[in-house]
């Protein structure tokens, strides 16, 4: 429906028993998710179906990331995962909380499977931590327009973000989301 309707892109996620990055209404989404006997088989079937429909459509492809938990790439097999991903057309996966000190693994899978790493930054992140991580990116850069937990509102300054855009892009020309 959302593809239907005129999504320029989809982030899904896979059900995780302990999403520390995730607030509230994620986590409850999690659990409902879980309790109903939803696997990573599953979710990668759903993945399959989407690319399906849209190979048969006549509207252009839309881009489908995933963010995901460290966990759940390691139970599957870091190459099986990025080896799924690309079977199922993802185009990128956000692993929220693997650090990008032992992210070289991951990022060997997913170029091997023409799948795009994303990494998250933050008005914590140093400089010197965000040269890293623009170096190992080939998606684009997950802001943290604020740090917390998602789902929680809260106000966001535009002047606040706009300054961390603007230091981001002095290490990457990549888009920041």
């Amino acid at each position: 429906t959302l593809i239907d309707s005129g999504a320029d892109a989809l982030e899904l996620g896979f059900p995780f028993s302990d999403p520390p990055a995730d607030g509230p209404v994620i986590q409850a989404a999690d659990k409902r998710a879980l309790d109903s006997g939803m696997t990573i088989d599953d979710c990668f079937e759903v993945l399959n179906n989407v690319a399906l429909r849209q190979a048969q459509g006549d509207k252009q492809q839309v881009p489908v990331g995933l963010l995901v938990y460290y966990n759940l790439v390691l139970q599957r097999g870091i190459e099986k995962f990025y080896a799924d991903c690309k079977t199922a057309g993802v185009a990128s996966v956000l692993v929220a909380d693997l650090p990008i000190e032992h992210a070289e693994q991951v990022c060997e899978a997913a170029a091997s499977n023409d799948v795009l790493t994303v990494f998250m930054v933050s008005e914590l992140t140093s400089n010197e931590r965000l040269e890293k991580i623009a170096k190992a990116t080939t998606g684009y850069i997950y802001l943290v327009s604020y740090v917390g937990i998602t789902g929680v509102k809260d106000a966001v300054l535009e002047e606040k973000v706009g300054a961390q855009i603007s230091r981001i892009k002095k290490f990457t020309d990549l888009p920041v989301m």
